[in-house]
């Protein structure tokens, strides 16, 4: 895995622990981890890749500076980050890995591989992995994350629950999931469709709005960056490292 690695957490990287996770899942034992053939390392592997790969967060001060973003910039309180299933899961497609056989093949008929993040309120990634396989979920391959494991663990520095505005309730600040993710104390999730009331129907439009912070930013990775529209001829890795550096260099363009 390549990154830096900030508080508890590696802030950028490629398959790790939620490779061999979702692997167990499958009945299969966990493929040993692959590296760059060097003449790749020399291409793909530039100062982007070092310096200017996203920073997570690991004090208190950074994490409320976020929030506070978030219920300026789109009115809604306690907000850390976007972070949900069809929002922030993008599959990087590419042809068919040599004697893989449907290992990356996706539920949308094509070959990829997984880029799972969490994008702050100006459209930055504060926290990315990339690589797994694209016939993976999302909430499989974030519970196995390490982000995942400093929510659950209480490693992360966030705040801890404080009042909303104009109310008496104390409230945790809280990543974002669809349906398909667990609700947690640190991870909100928006009622089921079904029977729901006026003011269920106002938080789930609430929630969605902001669940499209990250739609957005992929959008702006993949216009800016425009071979991630593409169905790329390379390797696994290859494609991580690429997808690695494009997500460095937006963000340095976005600051």
């Amino acid at each position: 895995m390549s990154g830096a690695t900030r508080g508890p957490l590696v802030a950028a990287g490629r398959r790790s622990s939620a490779r061999q996770g979702a692997s167990a899942r499958q009945g299969r034992p966990p493929a040993a981890g692959r590296q760059l053939h060097p003449a790749a390392g020399r291409h793909l592997h530039p100062p982007a890749g070092r310096q200017l790969h996203p920073a997570v967060p690991n004090t208190t001060q950074e994490w409320e500076a976020i929030a506070r973003a978030f219920e300026e910039k789109w009115n809604f309180p306690h907000y850390i980050g976007v972070k949900d299933g069809k929002n922030i899961f993008k599959n990087i497609a590419m042809e068919a890995p040599l004697k893989r056989g449907s290992m990356y093949f996706n539920y949308k008929v094509f070959h990829s591989v997984v880029l799972l993040a969490v994008v702050d309120a100006f459209y930055r990634f504060i926290w990315y992995y990339v690589g797994e396989n694209g016939r993976n979920n999302d909430a499989g391959i974030f519970a196995c994350t390490t982000l995942s494991k400093a929510v659950e663990s209480k490693t992360l520095q966030v705040p801890a629950p404080r009042e909303l505005a104009h109310s008496h309730v104390k409230m945790p600040f809280v990543l974002v999931g669809d349906e398909a993710f667990p609700l947690k104390e640190h991870l909100m999730k928006p009622y089921p469709q079904r029977g729901l009331g006026d003011h269920d129907n106002i938080f789930n439009y609430r929630l969605s709005r902001v669940r499209r912070v990250s739609e957005n930013a992929f959008g702006i990775l993949v216009n800016r960056f425009r071979l991630l529209l593409n169905t790329l001829n390379l390797s696994p890795d290859v494609v991580a490292c690429v997808t690695e550096s494009c997500v460095a260099l937006h963000n340095f363009l976005r600051t």
